[in-house]
């Protein structure tokens, strides 16, 4: 991550030594006031910014001494009032030396380096640090992500701005969930609500809109404390939030502990209508409703998104003995825990049945190697490493298979011989119908292999072996209702 650009010429030896130094530049205010005492010849250089803004400010002085012209550079004092010392700093070391650390950072450091930078015109700098902001450090970028957007519409990086919206626009949540979130706008926080895909439980976005709406109000955040003026300011405010909540969703635990604060600031026969619904269990309630929000499993994989995750678990669900049958439009039935990633732990059967024996249900994902396509399955049963092969009888256990990161192209293949469901092995990682056949993984090395034998269909198309480049091992684990 450290950026090591070789520029010419080399200021390095000047870098630290203010002798002969010819620029007084004043940033921060305060007790975070800074003086850089700098070499004129050094900015101009590498910053066209700098080069402009002396252009006008050189006073020369002719003398006609034998035929030449001299030129005399005035003591120069500079005032940056909003920059950030330490960010400053860095900026120098980088037009000095041609060396950042962006590791050495904070992130809103970085983002400040960022912005100098770019207030500078170093093209090649500001390239390399959107680079890194929005590739290496993608999981701070989420958790700013307001702080981050905000400054790439000011400083105008379209496509620093492009990324954080592709961010929100597949995960909603990650608005509300950012550690700057109280500085997001109203426009973009109502855009957020009005999504079915916002994957949070209700109460705790009902919670984050109070959060949110009292920061605007600069009101006590102890209830207790409001006055009536209060009340009505929260009220106005966040009635424009209400029509995009889905208060109905929620726990009946969750709105008992909330009811005492909604009574206070939402419409009163919106109150009404959910203290009745409430009170009565659900069932007496002849207001027609949103549909409720579309909810994922929580899934820590590099391997596939949380919409296949979803789609996973939904085929999971159709399948349980007990099942419902529900659409989409429900509360994930279970989450997925991480047992095994081959890049990280190995791929041989000994790791497999360390990490995934006695585990209960489990789902298996596979990345075929130079290709776009997952496949996997679903074991309902624990794995075992017995001495003597056998096979474990299950009529749930199900196969699929993956192209990209959609779900058009999505193979489902369900088990239609049970008794040969699941195939346990010592010898091999998971191993699925008669033999293995159906999907097979292999003992030494990373590969695998497809052939229709005791499920519906074959996942795969073209040879039956097959390199794989990464494979997980998931636990389900089912959600309390």
């Amino acid at each position: 991550m450290p950026i090591d650009h070789y520029l010419i010429p080399d200021y390095s030896h000047l870098y630290n030594n203010d002798k002969h130094s010819d620029i007084h530049i004043h940033v921060g205010k305060g007790n975070d006031l800074t003086v850089f005492r700098v070499h004129l010849q050094v900015l101009c250089k590498r910053s066209s910014y700098f080069d402009q803004s002396f252009s006008d400010d050189v006073q020369t002085s002719k003398t006609q001494e034998q035929g030449e012209t001299s030129t005399r550079i005035g003591a120069f004092t500079m005032y940056y009032e909003d920059l950030s010392p330490i960010a400053f700093k860095s900026i120098l070391r980088y037009m000095y030396i041609g060396k950042l650390s962006p590791s050495r950072h904070q992130y809103f450091e970085l983002l400040e380096v960022l912005k100098i930078a770019n207030k500078f015109a170093l093209k090649k700098l500001v390239d390399a640090l959107l680079r890194i902001i929005s590739e290496e450090l993608s999981c701070l970028l989420e958790k700013h992500i307001i702080s981050t957007m905000i400054a790439a519409q000011n400083e105008g990086f379209d496509v620093l701005e492009k990324r954080c919206l592709a961010i929100i626009e597949e995960s909603p949540e990650t608005v509300l969930l950012s550690n700057d979130f109280l500085k997001c706008n109203k426009d973009l926080l109502i855009k957020q609500l009005e999504k079915d895909r916002l994957d949070m439980d209700e109460a705790d976005i009902w919670d984050c809109i109070l959060n949110w709406t009292i920061a605007q109000a600069n009101v006590s955040a102890d209830s207790k404390n409001w006055s009536a003026d209060d009340i009505a300011t929260l009220k106005d405010m966040i009635a424009e939030m209400v029509p995009h909540l889905r208060l109905f969703y929620m726990k009946q635990t969750n709105f008992a502990e909330r009811e005492p604060i909604m009574e206070k600031l939402l419409p009163e026969s919106l109150y009404r209508a959910l203290k009745q619904f409430y009170s009565s269990n659900g069932s007496n309630q002849n207001r027609k409703l949103p549909r409720p929000r579309i909810r994922f499993p929580i899934i820590n994989s590099i391997l596939i998104n949380k919409e296949q995750a979803r789609w996973i678990a939904h085929h999971i669900r159709q399948q349980a003995p007990s099942s419902s049958r529900n659409s989409f439009h429900v509360d994930p039935f279970c989450d997925f825990e991480l047992l095994l990633s081959g890049s990280l732990d190995g791929f041989t059967p000994t790791i497999f049945h360390r990490t995934c024996d006695n585990k209960g249900p489990t789902i298996v994902v596979a990345k075929i190697k130079n290709s776009d396509e997952i496949v996997g399955g679903y074991c309902p049963l624990d794995w075992k490493s017995p001495r003597n092969e056998y096979y474990g009888n299950c009529s749930d256990s199900f196969l699929f298979a993956f192209h990209g990161s959609g779900l058009r192209d999505a193979k489902y293949s369900p088990v239609q011989q049970a008794n040969h469901a699941i195939f346990f092995t010592a010898d091999s990682g998971p191993c699925f119908g008669y033999n293995g056949a159906d999907l097979y993984f292999d003992g030494k090395k990373p590969f695998c292999s497809t052939k229709k034998e005791s499920y519906s269909i074959s996942i795969r198309n073209g040879r039956n072996w097959f390199a794989i480049m990464d494979y997980e091992v998931f636990q389900v684990v089912k959600r309390e209702n």
